[in-house]
């Protein structure tokens, strides 16, 4: 492809993140039309003039999926920073539960690993394999996921993102930012925004402390800022002459240095444009910064500082699957995920850090003091208080574990792993604690410690589940460490999964030969803001002492769940609301759906012989579409792949 001359070009977009600059030809011998679902590869090559005569190259290899969509919920959140001796799992659960076949690449340095299989029936994509992580660095995943329905149609997934990986003990440390970004006043680390002497205005930065907790209301907006502290004053003087190098009129301030917030950048001392000679690099300087909402990518980017993307929380985020025309609401909460990276000859060995603070949105109208940034537990620890993470349900809420793995709902074939793996909220390095109680009774329990931003996981401690039935988990967070503003005491902080039982949820294992279960109805589109949604299930012939048990979550909450000998359940999103202010149900035109609900079935009686039976069925609401695929047990073609 050749773009012509510099008049024969078209640049086009604007400041957002979410509106890009893009170069376009105009000529409409570009224009290409897909008419046949599936893989297209698409090979670009061509060069662009600039307005001062240098020309630069474009291209690649691009591959288009023509499909219906499939989202991929990974066990690992994007963006999550590692330290040195964490394992990353490829666990993953699909949406529709669907068994798509499953790809995932891991890439560090020179390791380069591959994991392909295929998810049970009910969408859970558990491979055996897990990826240790052992040594400091970046690392990229990749995740591909395709499933051809009994009619032909083609669902194609993707998810993709990289992050940073730390030793435990490292030189520098990673930190966010003091105050909000243009405040006038001296900006200090713990604040409300009526301190700030701007109520109104410029934008929220990522907390200074990993670890703390920022509470913004609905009418406020957030700016990533990821910066480091250098306490030995190992690499401060290298980074000063990039500094002093490429920005000579302003250089490396002093008061930047003391204060443990030292900007990123990239350089060279000759002030070459690092992009004109990448190989030629002396140093660089950037970060990673990503926020997530469970199921929902905020915000992903590697950036020097000064990089301006800011953004407001009635964002549609890119119109991803869960969220609503009102953005975010309150109770919704986000995990800040910071690294930093210092390489090039400058900084040999390179030297990383990483970072992570948690999002809570509060109403305008919140008692509790409105947009604010303090230390997480109310004052335990010594420092001042910002008042519980929320409330749900008419508790206060200090510490909750938001689970990855196995998590409320999730349904298992006979002889599938048992991982449970997640997050700490705040991003601590909590202890967990999770009891599981079998079928027959059985106990077992695992214990672990969540890393330095709050990841949990440890395969060690992975089980098969080898009973047939409603299992139980009980599980229990606590924090007894140090936070920002110092030690913790007894009581210590504790907290479990929301919306649970005092910790406790259901999750399900069925036959891999089990028939599906029936359930009805099967609509395409329902609107369950308009009123209760209601499911029948139809038990096999001959099966009596029915008992159905059901759990149904929306991503991060356990909205209800239960035990019942009716085969009826209702869906009543209105209801729920009352106590789950974040349930998504209204927009500019009244009543609507927007959140990604989850309700997982498993009906178990006795069949003529007098053996206990167990049928399950797992639907997803996604927004007002009813996605309720076949899960009739595999065929020989359709068994797991372990490789």
């Amino acid at each position: 492809m050749s773009t012509g001359n510099k008049q024969g070009h078209d640049l086009e977009g604007g400041p957002s993140i979410t509106d890009p600059f893009e170069l376009r030809t105009l000529d409409p011998a570009f224009d290409v039309v897909f008419d046949e679902d599936g893989k297209h590869v698409v090979v670009l090559d061509g060069s662009v003039e600039d307005v001062s005569g240098n020309v630069w190259r474009v291209g690649g290899t691009y591959e288009i999926h023509l499909a219906s969509s499939l989202v991929i919920d990974t066990v690992v959140l994007p963006g999550t920073p590692f330290e040195v001796s964490n394992t990353f799992s490829p666990k993953a659960q699909i949406i529709p539960p669907v068994p798509a076949d499953v790809e995932v690449r891991f890439r560090q340095g020179s390791t380069d690993l591959r994991v392909n299989g295929r998810a049970n029936r009910f969408g859970w994509f558990a491979p055996a394999a897990t990826i240790p992580i052992a040594e400091a660095g970046e690392y990229r995943v990749d995740f591909i996921a395709s499933h051809r329905a009994d009619d032909g149609t083609m669902f194609v997934g993707s998810r993709t993102w990289g992050a940073v990986v730390a030793p435990r003990s490292s030189p520098i440390i990673a930190h966010g930012k003091r105050g909000i970004d243009a405040q006038k006043t001296e900006k200090q680390q713990w604040y409300f925004r009526s301190q700030t002497g701007d109520p109104i205005g410029d934008h929220v930065q990522f907390p200074f402390h990993s670890g703390d907790v920022a509470w913004l209301q609905e009418s406020d907006s957030s700016i990533p800022t990821i910066t480091f502290q250098d306490p030995a004053g190992s690499v401060v003087e290298r980074v000063r002459m990039l500094y002093n190098s490429m920005r000579p009129p302003v250089g490396l301030s002093q008061e930047s240095v003391t204060k443990g917030e030292i900007p990123l950048l990239s350089g060279n001392t000759n002030r070459t444009d690092v992009h004109l000679a990448p190989d030629r690099t002396e140093g660089w300087g950037y970060s990673y910064q990503a926020v997530e909402r469970p199921l929902v990518r905020v915000r992903e980017m590697i950036a020097e500082d000064h990089f301006l993307a800011y953004w407001r929380f009635n964002d549609r985020y890119g119109l991803q699957s869960g969220s609503g025309a009102n953005g975010d609401l309150p109770n919704d909460f986000k995990f800040q995920f910071g690294g930093v990276v210092l390489r090039g000859p400058f900084f040999d060995p390179p030297l990383y850090a990483i970072y992570g603070s948690l999002f809570v949105l509060v109403p305008n109208d919140d008692p509790d003091g409105g947009t604010r940034v303090f230390p997480p537990f109310q004052g335990n620890g010594g420092g001042p208080s910002g008042g519980p993470l929320f409330r749900l349900k008419g508790k206060e809420i200090d510490l909750f574990f938001h689970p990855t793995g196995v998590h409320p709902g999730m349904i298992l074939h006979r002889g599938e792993r048992v991982s449970f793996a997640g997050y700490s909220a705040p991003a601590l390095p909590s202890k967990i604690e999770v009891v599981t109680t079998s079928p027959s009774g059985a106990i077992r329990t695992v214990r672990a410690q969540a890393n330095a931003i709050g990841w949990f996981y440890d395969p060690a401690q992975d089980f098969s589940a080898l009973e047939l039935g409603v299992w139980k988990a009980k599980l229990k967070i606590t924090f007894d460490g140090r936070i920002s503003s110092g030690q913790v005491g007894e009581p210590f902080p504790s907290g479990d999964v929301l919306g649970s039982r005092e910790g406790e949820f259901y999750f399900y294992v069925v036959d891999r030969n089990a028939p599906q279960l029936d359930v009805a109805p099967k609509p395409q589109f329902v609107r369950p803001a308009d009123g209760p949604v209601t499911f029948t299930v139809t038990p096999p012939a001959g099966l009596t002492n029915r008992q159905l048990t059901f759990t149904t979550t929306m991503p991060g909450f356990i909205l209800e769940d239960g035990v019942k000998t009716s085969m009826t359940y209702a869906y009543d999103a209105r209801k729920l609301a009352m106590s789950f202010p974040n349930l998504d149900l209204n927009d500019s035109d009244g009543s609507t759906g927007a959140d990604t609900i989850t309700i997982s079935f498993l009906l178990s009686g006795t069949d003529a012989s007098g053996s206990r039976k167990h049928l399950a069925r797992r639907i997803v609401i996604q927004g007002e579409e009813m996605q309720m695929p076949a899960q009739p047990p595999p065929s020989p073609r359709r068994r797991l792949v372990r490789r």
